[in-house]
């Protein structure tokens, strides 16, 4: 069961493109040093205990930028990163205009597409503690968000050439990103048996809207409604470079419920372009099966990731568990699976017959929703759990009365019920109703009106 979906803001940062770059305007960065590598919010890094010495430098024979890819473990929004020293602070670099970009790539050999551009100035003079060999220079950079699965590349680039500006940084071969290098800032080269020492903070967003698994067989708790030809065909939600196309299905629900998951049928197995992609899952309700109606939640997350097991294959079961939609009786509702962005491959194959009395949908912008006649795709729709209540806990709050906690669930209601005596009362009477839960657990005060009294909490 999951937690009700609160308002989500967004904002907007302003772009400007350049030569086919697309990066963020007005970006600055931040640099600083500390003696100690940093641990705060740190979501990827590379610290290899053996090290060697690499200049980042811009002098009067050359000029090198110099950066290091990683491999995104997750969706995250990334503040800083911060580069080890394998020398002090060379004179040329005091002060000196530098430049951070931030590449985006899906090949670790490919520095990719340039997604930030950061201006500043690099360390000062007299800092305490000077800086040393071992010491660790942070680049706090405006936010990037970055993506499960892709590798971003952070270049490090002195503006102008000054003798002596040949900053020293610690690498060794070994890490599953790639260094990279420029002579020109135009051209960049993969630095073959170079990996710098590095550490990238940031933030990790919420746990998603919608979470993804797998099963080989079919769901059986909870099981509201569904509907499983036993003929079957294969047909594709997908979103790949020649088109794109929402899809789900619509279902009449028998009574009101909290929908707490669906699941589809599997025509295929994991679709390599789909594996860990972006994807959305919307609810629709509308009163005539022949229109989709009006979404009511939205929920985010991604899609299945590599290496499960056992591994997806025709027949199994996929399951969307997403933020609990109350549902009412003689309505229908629609979950629409959506991938959020273009790839090849992203094309997951669903069984489906015609027969049942919903209705397919589907659609090739995520806009405009059409019935997809013919076609009910296999399905099984969950309610939620019902809370164990578990145990009353008692407080005595004195003349002011008790206080009464018991475990409870979001989305339920219950029923307070008292008696003076359990023998000689021949029935409970209502103390207190339509009590709502919370996520947890709730609290009530009742009074004390009788020498003793005992209590009971029913689900409504």
């Amino acid at each position: 069961m999951k937690r009700k979906k609160s308002e989500r803001i967004g904002a907007a940062l302003s772009m400007a493109v350049f030569g086919g770059w697309i990066c963020s305007v007005d970006a600055g960065v931040a640099v600083s040093y500390v003696d100690t590598q940093p641990t705060t919010n740190v979501v990827v890094s590379y610290t290899p205990a053996a090290t060697k010495g690499y200049a980042w430098a811009n002098n009067d024979n050359y000029r090198r930028d110099l950066g290091q890819s990683f491999l995104a473990p997750g969706n995250f929004t990334m503040s800083a990163i911060s580069y080890q020293l394998s020398q002090g602070l060379r004179s040329g670099a005091t002060n000196a205009a530098i430049t951070v970009k931030v590449f985006e790539s899906t090949d670790v050999s490919v520095i990719g597409t340039c997604i930030s551009t950061n201006t500043g100035t690099y360390l000062p003079a007299g800092l305490d503690p000077a800086p040393a060999a071992g010491g660790w220079v942070t680049f706090d950079i405006d936010d990037v968000e970055v993506k499960s699965g892709k590798y971003y590349t952070t270049m490090l680039s002195f503006d102008e050439y000054a003798p002596l500006r040949d900053q020293g940084l610690y690498y060794l071969d070994g890490y599953e990103g790639q260094g990279f290098k420029s002579a020109d800032g135009i051209t960049y080269n993969r630095a073959t048996g170079l990996d710098l020492a590095f550490v990238v903070q940031g933030t990790t967003p919420p746990p998603p809207d919608v979470t993804v698994s797998y099963s080989n067989a079919q769901p059986s708790g909870n099981v509201v409604v569904s509907y499983l030809p036993e003929t079957t065909s294969g047909y594709a939600w997908a979103n790949n470079d020649s088109y794109r196309r929402d899809l789900g299905q619509s279902f009449l629900a028998p009574g009101d419920f909290m929908m707490d998951a669906v699941s589809y049928q599997l025509s295929q197995g994991l679709r390599a372009g789909a594996v860990g992609a972006a994807i959305t899952v919307k609810v629709f309700e509308s009163a005539d099966v022949s229109v989709i109606g009006t979404c009511i939640a939205t929920n985010s997350g991604n899609y299945l990731p590599a290496g499960l097991d056992p591994a997806p294959a025709a027949g199994g079961w996929v399951t969307f568990d997403i933020i609990d939609v109350p549902v009412t009786a003689g309505k229908y509702y629609t979950t629409m699976l959506s991938f959020d962005e273009y790839a090849s491959q992203r094309d997951q194959g669903f069984y489906y017959l015609d027969g049942y009395d919903g209705q397919g949908f589907k659609s090739a912008d995520g806009i405009t929703y059409a019935r997809a006649t013919g076609l009910d795709l296999a399905f099984v729709v969950q309610e939620v759990s019902e809370p164990e209540i578990g145990d009353i806990a008692v407080e005595y709050l004195g003349a002011n009365g008790l206080a009464l906690t018991w475990s409870t669930g979001t989305g339920f209601n219950y029923t307070l019920w008292k008696k003076t005596d359990l023998v000689a009362d021949p029935a409970w009477n209502v103390s207190s109703n339509g009590i709502p839960g919370g996520a947890d657990s709730v609290t009530v005060t009742t009074a004390v009106d009788a020498v003793q009294a005992f209590y009971k909490v029913t689900l409504e």
